[in-house]
């Protein structure tokens, strides 16, 4: 095989990223906020 280029990025970065950066910071923004709030409701709930 032939390695030609080794340090190749496991993921594509392009200039224009920004809306796409923006919106995974957003949906990892909602997956804590809803992870504290299951975690306080069974902590609340639990006896």
């Amino acid at each position: 095989m032939i390695m030609s280029k080794p340090s190749v990025p496991k993921k594509h970065c392009p200039p224009h990223d920004e809306p796409t950066q923006r919106a995974i910071q957003t949906v990892c923004m909602a997956l804590t906020v809803a992870v504290i709030a299951i975690v306080a409701r069974i902590i609340a709930v639990w006896p």
